[in-house]
């Protein structure tokens, strides 16, 4: 898909580029979740409902993806910047709790970081989350409050910029045949 824009310069020719993940996802009518934000989606059973975040760069990123009674399907995101990360882990303990009181099962969780590269102890380099303690704060709390162990992902954030359409990105998708999918950076996880 190409939108086009007028040229900044001139002012009168059409310049095409390529549509932002941002647009795509709101034309396709996903509830989008911007910086130091959460929100959660319920989709029915032959229901199609998405929801995500974008544009991370150095922010941390969680995600849930539950069935719950009655054949609902919940998506669970939220997206912090480095310095509300105490906020995001209460955000995060408030959400896993009401799950767990709703019934929730088949719960699977994501946490996406920024990422440093580290030799491990075979010399072999490796992406490591940049803010462990946080990283162990988010698992822990899903962990206890769940019962799950929510898998992180260091990402590199080279620059701080996205590269390209779904970089930076984090969705729960509840598809109209009963698949409940996590999709980080365009994988499946």
């Amino acid at each position: 898909m190409l939108h086009m824009n007028k040229d900044r310069f001139s002012g009168s020719s059409v310049v095409y580029r390529p549509a932002s993940f941002y647009q795509v996802e709101k034309d396709r009518g996903t509830l989008l979740i911007g910086m130091d934000a959460k929100g959660s989606i319920v989709a029915a059973s032959g229901e199609e409902k998405r929801i995500a975040t974008y544009g991370l760069r150095t922010c941390t990123a969680v995600a849930i993806a539950a069935e719950l009674p009655e054949g609902l399907r919940k998506g669970y995101v939220q997206h912090y910047n480095p310095l509300r990360g105490q906020v995001g882990a209460c955000a995060l303990a408030n959400t896993a709790y009401s799950l767990r009181a709703d019934g929730a099962f088949n719960v699977r969780a994501v946490v996406i970081t920024p990422g440093e590269w580290m030799r491990n102890a075979s010399g072999k380099m490796m992406l490591q989350p940049e803010d462990s303690s946080l990283v162990d704060l988010l698992t822990q709390t899903v962990q206890t409050s769940l019962g799950v162990e929510a898998s992180p992902y260091p990402y590199f954030a080279e620059g701080g910029s996205a590269r390209g359409y779904g970089y930076g990105t984090l969705m729960v998708e509840c598809l109209a045949d009963g698949a409940l999918n996590i999709l980080a950076e365009t994988r499946r996880i």
